[in-house]
Formats: C-alpha cells, sequence, structure tokens
C-alpha cells in the first residue's frame, strides 16, 4: 500500500459518512502532493489536508468533494503548505447555506484557472469579494464567481489586481455596483488603450464612494470613445488628481471631457480644468467644484466662452432670428440643422445650412476660424445666404418663363424628347420636377442647378448687403481650402468642382486639362451669367440646363490618368468664350489622345459647402406668396 492510501485509509470512514466517492478523492488527492512534492511533504502535511476535507464535507459534502477534487489541479500553481490557505476561500464564501456551500464549491472549482492568472493572496481577495456578495445576494455571488475567470482572462496582467481593488470598493460602497462591475469592466477598459487601462481602474476605484457611482463613471467612460485616444492619457491624468480631492468631481469632469475637447485644444482645456482645481484651495467653494466640472456654473460657462472659439446655435439664435427677419422682412424660423438630420430629412445634413423656405437651418456650432468673433460672422453668412435664397427667389421658379438675361428653352428640350410642355398630369407635378425630367442625369442637373443658384444668390448678397461682404470672402477662402483634389475626381466631376470653385470667387482656384480649356472656359463664362444684376431664378435654370449639356458631353474619365498640363484658364478667354463657337464634346476619342484610360468613373457631385448646404425637396416649388414690391436698391435694380 502507497503512502498515499495508508494515509487515506485513517479517513475514510469518517469520509464515506459524507460521500461514498470521497475516500477515493482524498486517495488522488494526497498522491498528487507525493507525486509533485515528494514523500516528505506528503508526511508534512497529508493530515492537515485529510483533516481540512474532513472539516470540509462535513458542513457540505459538495465542499468535500470540490476541495479534493481541485487539489491536483492546484498543486500546478501552489505548494503544498498553501492548500490550506487556498482551502480557506471557501470559508469566506459559504454563509452556513445549500446555496452558498454550492457558491463556495464553485468557487474552489475554478482557483485553479484563477491562480493561473493571478497569485494566491488576490485570489484570496477575490473570495472575500463574493461572499460579501453572497451574504447580500446569492445572484449577485454567481455572477462573481461565473465572471472572474473570463473577466481576468480578458484583462492584461497590470490591469487584475486593479480591478480586485475596484471590485473591494464596489463592494463596501453599494453590492449591485460590484455585480455591474463584474459584468460590464472588459467593455470598459477597452475604450482605452492597453497603457491606460490600469489607471483607469484605479481612477475608478478611487471615485466609486455612494451607490450609483459605478453606473455613472461608466456613462462618463463610455464618453471618452469620442475623444481621439491620444487624449486620453492627459484626460486620466486630470481625473485622477482631481479625484484625490474631489471623487464626485472627477466623474463630472469625465462627463464633460467630450463636449470640453471637442471645443478647446489641449491647452485651453488645461486652463479651464487649472480654474475649476483653484477652486479647492477655498473652502468657501468646496461645494461648487462638482457644478464647475458638470459645467453647469456660470464660472465654467464663462471660462469656456473666454477660452473656446466655437460659439453654438442656442447663444445666438434669436440674433440671428431678428438678422434673417430684417433681410428678408418676413417671419422667419432660426432651426438647427440637426432638427432635420434626427427627422430623417432626405436633403438635409445635421452640420450644414439649408432652408426650405420659411425656416433657415444652421449648424449647431461653428468653430472653423480661430476667434468667436470670425466664427460669429461665419454665423451671418450662413444666414444671409439662406435669408438670400427666400429674399431672391429661390422658390420662385415657374417652368418656362424667360429670365432676365435669357430666353428659356425648356418647350424646345421637352418638344426635342417627345413631352408636350402644356400637357398636364393627373396630378399637379412641382415646376422644378418638371425642369428636371428634361434631363437624363438628374443627379447632374440637381447638382449644377445647386451650385449655379447658390451663385446668383451670392452675386445679390454682395450687392444689397455690403456688410456681409468681407466675412463672406472669409469664409468662401475656408472652404476653397477645404475642396477636394481634383486629380481624385473624374474628369466631369472636375468640370463641377471648378464650377463650384469659380462660384465662391476663386475662378484662381480652377484647374482644367489645357488642350480641353475651351470647355472649361465657356462654362465658367455662363456661370457668369446669374452674377449680372437683375438675373432671376430663371437664368440660373436656363444656365444650368446650358452647363449640363457641357458636361454631359465630358467623358468622366479619372482625372490622375490624363498626360497633359493642367492650367487656370485666362480671364479674356472667360470673356470671350460665349461669342466663340460651341466646344466640341470631350469624348473618349478626345481624352485618348492625351493618354487617358478609356475606363469611366460615376459621377459624383462636388460636395455643398457647409454655410450654403443643400437645396431642399420645397426648393422644388413655386412660392405661393405674393412677390414682394421693389424698394431701395432693390427697385433700382429692378428697374
Amino acid at each position: 500500500m502507497s503512502g498515499a492510501s495508508e494515509l487515506a485509509s485513517r479517513y475514510s470512514a469518517e469520509l464515506s459518512r459524507s460521500g461514498a466517492a470521497l475516500p477515493d478523492a482524498l486517495v488522488t488527492a494526497l498522491q498528487a502532493i507525493a507525486d509533485s512534492a515528494g514523500a516528505k511533504s506528503l508526511e508534512l502535511h497529508g493530515r492537515a489536508i485529510a483533516n481540512r476535507a474532513v472539516d470540509l464535507a462535513g458542513r457540505a459534502p459538495i465542499l468535500g468533494a470540490a476541495y479534493l477534487e481541485a487539489i491536483p489541479a492546484v498543486l500546478a500553481y501552489i505548494s503544498p503548505g498553501d492548500l490550506d490557505t487556498w482551502a480557506g476561500q471557501a470559508g469566506l464564501i459559504d454563509q452556513g447555506t445549500r446555496r452558498s456551500a454550492a457558491h463556495a464549491a464553485r468557487w474552489l472549482a475554478e482557483t485553479p484557472a484563477l491562480l493561473g492568472l493571478v497569485s494566491l493572496p488576490v485570489t484570496t481577495r477575490l473570495a472575500a469579494i463574493a461572499g460579501r456578495l453572497a451574504a447580500s445576494a446569492n445572484d449577485a455571488a454567481s455572477t462573481c464567481i461565473e465572471n472572474a475567470v473570463p473577466l481576468l482572462t480578458g484583462l492584461g496582467p497590470l490591469e487584475r489586481e486593479p480591478f480586485v481593488v475596484l471590485a473591494e470598493a464596489l463592494t463596501r460602497a453599494a453590492w449591485p455596483d460590484a455585480v455591474l462591475a463584474f459584468e460590464r469592466t472588459p467593455d470598459l477598459v477597452g475604450i482605452v488603450g492597453s497603457a491606460d487601462r490600469s489607471r483607469l481602474l484605479e481612477l475608478a476605484a478611487a471615485v466609486v464612494t455612494r451607490p450609483g457611482d459605478f453606473a455613472r463613471f461608466s456613462a462618463a467612460v463610455e464618453g471618452l470613445a469620442s475623444i481621439a485616444p491620444e487624449r486620453h492619457s492627459e484626460l486620466l491624468d486630470l481625473a485622477l488628481r482631481l479625484a484625490e480631492a474631489n471623487a464626485p468631481a472627477a466623474v463630472s469632469f469625465l462627463v464633460s471631457a467630450p463636449r470640453l475637447t471637442a471645443m478647446l485644444s489641449s491647452e485651453q482645456f488645461v486652463h479651464w480644468y487649472d480654474v475649476g482645481v483653484r477652486l479647492l484651495d477655498d473652502e468657501r467653494h468646496a461645494e461648487s467644484i462638482d457644478t464647475y466640472f458638470r459645467l453647469e456654473s456660470s464660472l465654467a460657462a464663462d471660462t469656456l466662452t473666454l477660452l473656446s472659439p466655437r460659439v453654438e446655435l442656442p447663444q445666438l439664435g434669436e440674433m440671428l432670428r431678428l438678422y434673417a427677419q430684417a433681410l428678408t422682412g418676413r417671419p422667419v424660423q432660426v432651426r438647427s440643422a440637426r432638427v432635420l438630420a434626427e427627422r430623417g430629412i432626405g436633403w438635409a445634413k445635421g452640420d450644414s445650412a439649408t432652408t426650405e423656405g420659411t425656416a433657415v437651418y444652421l449648424p449647431p456650432f461653428i468653430e472653423r476660424f480661430d476667434t468667436r468673433d470670425a466664427n460669429t460672422r461665419a454665423y451671418k453668412v450662413c444666414v444671409t445666404h439662406q435669408a438670400g435664397r427666400i429674399e431672391f427667389g429661390s422658390f420662385d421658379y415657374r417652368h418656362g418663363v424667360d429670365g432676365a438675361h435669357l430666353t428659356s428653352t425648356v418647350a424646345l428640350r421637352a418638344a426635342s424628347i417627345g413631352i408636350d410642355p402644356s400637357a398636364g398630369g393627373l396630378a399637379p407635378v412641382p415646376e422644378m420636377h418638371r425642369y428636371y425630367e428634361l434631363f437624363e442625369d438628374r443627379a447632374l442637373v440637381a447638382a449644377l442647378f445647386s451650385l449655379v443658384e447658390d451663385a446668383r444668390i451670392d452675386a445679390r448678397v454682395d450687392l444689397e448687403y455690403p456688410g456681409v461682404r468681407r466675412a463672406r470672402r472669409d469664409v468662401h477662402d475656408h472652404e476653397v481650402r477645404r475642396r477636394p483634389d481634383i486629380l481624385g475626381l473624374g474628369l466631369r466631376d472636375v468640370f463641377a468642382e471648378n464650377l463650384l470653385r469659380a462660384s465662391l470667387g476663386r475662378a484662381d482656384a480652377v484647374r482644367w486639362p489645357a488642350p480641353l480649356a475651351a470647355t472649361m472656359a465657356r462654362g465658367l463664362a455662363l456661370l457668369r451669367i446669374v452674377t449680372r444684376a437683375g438675373a432671376t431664378v430663371q437664368d440660373s435654370a436656363e444656365v444650368t440646363a446650358r452647363l449640363h449639356d457641357l458636361a454631359a458631353g465630358i467623358a468622366n474619365v479619372n482625372a490622375k490618368t490624363l498626360v497633359t498640363t493642367w492650367v487656370a484658364i485666362d480671364d479674356a478667354d472667360v470673356d470671350a468664350a460665349l461669342e466663340a463657337p460651341e466646344p466640341l464634346p470631350i469624348d473618349i476619342a478626345t481624352v485618348r489622345t492625351l493618354g487617358s484610360s478609356t475606363f469611366q468613373v460615376p459621377y459624383a457631385a462636388p460636395p455643398a459647402p457647409d454655410f450654403r448646404g443643400s437645396s431642399s425637396r420645397s426648393s422644388c416649388r413655386r412660392s405661393r406668396r405674393s412677390p414682394r414690391p421693389p424698394r431701395g436698391r432693390r427697385a433700382a435694380i429692378s428697374s
């Protein structure tokens, strides 16, 4: 008989009373000790291990069985002398009930896997956490035990012990928060980079002092996902510093961080933070610190206003409404463009201006310039352009009516494709829709009409409201600097992009293949027609139709493949272009002579500048308002 069997036989009778399989399990456990540490170790520790087995089995057979079954695996991580310490973890969890005994047995079965991740002292601390949870709610203890191994596996080696510190803090503050921590921590730490995760957990342990704190902290950390990762380390440093003096304020700081970082540079951000921290030095302001970092105090708002160049629509909304009303002479609502985006209105983007004829929709904020004054002026440019659409007749298109400078070709175009311009349908069709139906490529004609009409409005705004001219130029120049690289576009796209740049008053930014200059010169000349005094939306429609004819004849090959010189278009050539013969289409044969690939890319309309936005579907309807009588300078222009 082996030493293990001989020792186990002395406890066989006692163990058999708790379970018939326990004596054999003891033999297996003792033999594992002899195999791993030798006979001397078995002699030294065997009796204590056997006595612990009897004790645990007496408390609950399931405990004795779990203890003995786990010993061979546990010995891969700890020495036989530490087995008693390990077994004591069961006592931290077992509350003397059948359910808690089951939790303790599950814990003993899980510890080999845990010991592969953390040290024995750390598993003891985890067992104490599970025990405190078991005393509060069995389901909470179950969550802790079931999630411990996968949670720690998902954390890095340097993050595991900080998590245990956090879990200990949570069980003292509010056990439901500890349950949340076991469920949500892997997702939270995944928001920040690996170098910041242990400090994130350290911060969490420092700020969870009351029930509900962990849920609020979790929401704050989720907000970090919207912040550039390279700023996370800075934010955690500042939050940890604040947590030493005021834990709630540290969480409020993280909650506010997405808005602050969107509005402030790193230097400005730290300055704003330091203003709040200085409140710590004055006991009179102790209660206002959290309010400051929640952005709910006047000091926080005033400091933010002084530091940030960003302006927000709620701050200026009433002033802009009165301004739009003064421009148009009629009640005009001013709303955030996000209202349209949230409603799923098809033409609207949440960050650019637009109008549908009764309200002006503006970006929720503007921060494109370095000063608040410049950004405020940019808002006025947005309002002026959108109000100009209302004031100067963008919504007054009438099908087939001549413009001030061009005769309508609608009837000829309709006849050429077999449409009777006098025929009515079963239901009224918006007049602008009837216009679009004359063209095969509606995306092309719609994009061209938008930029042509915007050019007309800008010309009228320049004439009627000279006070906004300088600010408008600043906004236009900013927009041109953001335009896409033309060599990444198709040649037809380049044509439209060049027209848009010219419509922003920046014909100097136009570039076009030198051998094909006549086409671009004619396009720019046509665009100039709508900038003449008295031009109407009817002129915009006719210019658009002629530009469409030019653009449709351009093979949309990738501009990069053209082997040619790209040049600006001479102003004298533009002046002469309308009197010159119509340029030939730029077809595949033509671009092949320039070495281009004959593969054509789909047409993509140039992105509209933010201050102009996109035309609404309502621009396809004729306004039912009576035209305003001319007055002042307008009377002189119209006459």
